[in-house]
């Protein structure tokens, strides 16, 4: 396993016994990188739509014609 997949291992077992919730994945995000409303409320579906930016880049599936 690489060092990337051990820090989200790590990272995501800290939020689950910190929040006692069960998490799937856990982004880290640059400082300010939240989309906030006008009140200061995190905005759920614009940040949704930008979360492919923080995702790590997988590669295409690949089509075996055998």
């Amino acid at each position: 396993s690489s060092m990337t997949d051990v820090f989200s291992n790590r990272k995501r077992s800290e939020v689950m016994a910190r929040l006692n919730v069960r998490v799937d994945e856990v982004h880290i995000a640059p400082h300010k990188w939240l989309i906030k409303t006008s009140s200061g409320k995190i905005a759920r579906l614009p940040n949704l739509a930008r979360l492919d930016e923080l995702r790590p880049a997988r590669p295409a599936p690949t089509r075996s014609d055998a």
